[in-house]
């Protein structure tokens, strides 16, 4: 296991690197997550706005 865990000597640039792309990774799935969110908040407020706009 610690063979596996020392990367051939190579450890302190390998697990780095999976530290920035796991980040990477997470901090792409929050934003999209938000932006959806936050697109789905305004098509709401949209069909709301022109239903009562259509009824008057």
């Amino acid at each position: 296991m610690a063979a596996f865990l020392d990367m051939g000597g190579f450890a302190a640039f390998v697990w780095p690197c999976y530290a920035l792309s796991l980040g990477g990774m997470v901090w792409l799935g929050l934003t999209s997550w938000h932006r959806a969110r936050t697109a789905a908040r305004q098509l709401a407020e949209m069909s709301g706005e022109e239903g009562s706009k259509a009824d008057g």
